[in-house]
């Protein structure tokens, strides 16, 4: 193995990031052409900045006007720097990586323009690899019941977040980590501490676990991970959910499907009718549980009747192909009874209390 450090950035549409690989030393950045990383901002020096390598890897400011900055305090002599260090080049931004690899990897530097370049990365992204590095992460359990008598069915695990500044909630978590292209890692770390936690409870009853969109752009790196999990706890009962964004292509989802089938691993298709409708997929690829948003739910008890139509027929259609429907976000008893009026299967929300099988 091999190791190399990186500077990170993003790109100035901010839909991208952009690796710098520190690949000689001194690896000097300004405002010259010629230089390793050149950066054609007028607060930038010509020679602002340069990194030193000596068993460990150094930054030293080069006189600049505007000042070199490692974690927002300025630097006047030599600065030792670690995995995920946030760097200032007087206004330009970036990130420092650290990461081993297989020898033979390509590194190709690259020199980038200010147009080309944001120059800030969002807040939190600092804080965001030391929760991943330091796998700061927990998960809460909420229960799922048969709507005819609200009995227990299973659970669903949501990952919280513990770095004491960031927020513990996903939502927002997800948010800092798809600028920073960490969506995946934080999605896949949530999920094996949640499914840790949970076996704990040595339950025998289905766990929910989810997953972020862009882990569908990978599949077999999502298959990987899901069956490292399988491995490690072969006797739970686990429900791979898919968000309905990410439910795009029936083969895709039939093969996911197989291979979860596989390893005895159910799935769900998330958040139904958040956006797009997945239908042809929902017919050609049926998942055993069908989880409806809670844009259709949260106000059914005053919906139209085009409305309340719609979603009965979408549930007969789930009852048709054996699919169990699951209404989401039933946060009262009204909104639960019409529920089970309409025929869903399960139902899940803040009105249903914790509970542990037989209680």
């Amino acid at each position: 193995m091999m190791s190399h450090w990186y500077l990170e950035c993003f790109t100035k549409d901010r839909d991208s990031t952009k690796r710098i690989p520190l690949d000689r030393f001194p690896f000097v950045v300004g405002r010259y052409s010629d230089l390793p990383l050149s950066l054609e901002s007028p607060d930038v020096s010509r020679r602002h900045a340069e990194f030193i390598f000596d068993k460990v890897l150094f930054l030293r400011d080069l006189g600049s006007s505007n000042g070199t900055y490692v974690n927002r305090q300025k630097i006047s002599d030599f600065q030792e720097l670690h995995h995920g260090d946030i760097m200032h080049f007087a206004n330009m931004e970036f990130r420092l990586i650290h990461e081993e690899f297989q020898e033979g990897f390509d590194l190709d530097a690259t020199q980038f323009g200010i147009s080309e370049l944001s120059s800030l990365l969002p807040e939190g992204l600092q804080e965001l690899q030391e929760l991943l590095d330091k796998s700061l992460t927990t998960a809460e359990l909420e229960v799922i019941v048969n709507s005819h008598d609200h009995s227990l069915f299973g659970y669903e695990i949501l990952g919280r977040g513990t770095h004491p500044q960031l927020p513990q909630k996903p939502i927002p978590l997800f948010h800092i980590a798809e600028s920073g292209g960490m969506a995946v890692k934080l999605s896949e770390m949530l999920r094996d501490r949640g499914v840790e936690i949970a076996e704990k409870f040595a339950l025998d009853l289905p766990f929910f676990v989810n997953t972020h969109p862009r882990e569908l752009d990978d599949p077999e790196r999502m298959i990987r991970s899901i069956f490292r999990l399988r491995k490690r706890f072969p006797s739970m009962k686990l429900v791979l959910e898919i968000h309905e964004e990410a439910v795009t292509n029936p083969d895709t989802m039939l093969d996911l499907k197989r291979r979860l089938q596989s390893e005895g691993i159910m799935l769900a298709y998330d958040d139904f009718g958040s956006g797009q409708a997945r239908l042809l997929e929902l017919v050609q690829a049926p998942p055993e549980f069908l989880k409806f948003d809670i844009s259709l739910i949260d106000c059914i008890d005053k919906a139209s009747p085009l409305h309340l139509h719609m979603v009965e027929t979408l549930v007969k259609l789930c009852r048709e192909s054996k699919i169990m429907s699951l209404a989401e976000g039933v946060h009262s008893a009204g909104l639960a009874e019409i529920c089970r009026n309409i025929g869903f299967d399960l139902l899940q929300g803040y009105f249903f209390p914790f509970q542990f099988p037989g209680r």
